[in-house]
């Protein structure tokens, strides 16, 4: 019996009942719409009895995730602030924060969000750990810097903001450089491929076709690598690569061709739709706007170093 006590809590036979019991309070709140409730409970197990797993579903599970948006910003928010929960379910709760505010078109919780994220991509860019990271996809310190980064783009593009794309692209493309893909798990490496294609995507906004094409192949190459044929990633970043690669190539992508044709430049070059995230009209008219603004050099200052 001694030696029961001394076991992590939470393998106690009465922590399980209570974990249990705080479980179902947990779900019950959100399936009520009751913010506070849900998030007392989850507090409390992750407090007391370090059990994160709840916390886990309703990140990474979408059909566990209630209906209401305002329910979910509210869960999402008290995951992204509380300082007992996990580093990555912060992380990844600002994250569904952004999505969440760019499907709704909630341009308050876009500033709100903003701000975290950018907080958020400023401490991981200078972690000593960042590009030898050996964690797991969702812990990883780079796939969560990718997958910030992705988010605080579109929450730019929400709030019509093309200077802050213009620093997502620099600092990109300036990550790429910087990379040994050989230091970081195969799977996380894959995993993180079509998010930081999208994030590189705006150079050809800025004017940097050979870059954008240059790291598009270089992605590319290591994700064929024979190192991910294992992976169990739902996604195809081969594919989404290739695409992006094949869409930059094609004629009417190339700088001059429509007026070589001698007609007007289409609205948007074919690659540039495959950075949204969101699949809505209103998220298009964003790009569009952002894309024209910074081409039209209306960001300030010169768009690219040594531009």
């Amino acid at each position: 019996m001694a030696d029961a006590w001394r076991r992590p809590l939470w393998l106690r036979v009465r922590s399980r009942r209570t974990i249990a019991v705080l479980e179902r309070a947990f779900w019950a709140g959100v399936a009520a719409d009751d913010p506070p409730a849900a998030l007392g409970a989850l507090t409390t197990l992750v407090d007391r009895y370090g059990w994160h797993q709840p916390a886990e579903t309703l990140l990474f599970r979408r059909a566990r995730r209630p209906a209401d948006p305002a329910t979910r910003a509210a869960l999402f928010r008290g995951l992204a602030h509380g300082p007992l929960f996990r580093e990555h379910h912060r992380a990844y709760a600002a994250v569904s924060l952004a999505y969440l505010a760019v499907e709704e078109r909630d341009r308050a919780l876009a500033q709100e969000t903003a701000a975290l994220l950018t907080q958020a991509v400023a401490r991981l860019e200078v972690d000593p750990a960042l590009l030898r990271c050996r964690r797991r996809n969702r812990e990883n310190r780079f796939k969560r810097l990718i997958s910030s980064q992705a988010a605080l783009l579109h929450l730019h593009l929400l709030l019509r903001q093309p200077q802050g794309l213009v620093v997502i692209a620099q600092r990109s493309h300036g990550l790429v450089a910087r990379l040994d893909f050989d230091r970081l798990p195969a799977d996380v490496v894959l995993r993180a491929m079509s998010n930081f294609a999208r994030c590189l995507a705006l150079q050809g906004a800025i004017g940097h076709p050979l870059g954008l094409r240059d790291d598009l192949a270089l992605l590319l190459e290591e994700a064929s690598r024979p190192r991910h044929l294992r992976s169990q990633a739902l996604e195809d970043h081969r594919w989404f690569l290739a695409s992006m690669l094949a869409g930059l190539e094609a004629p009417q992508a190339r700088p001059g061709a429509a007026a070589a044709a001698g007609s007007a430049p289409p609205p948007l070059p074919a690659y540039a739709l495959a950075i949204l995230n969101v699949e809505r009209p209103e998220a298009r008219d964003d790009l569009l706007s952002c894309w024209q603004a910074v081409q039209a050099g209306s960001t300030g200052g010169s768009p690219w170093p040594g531009s």
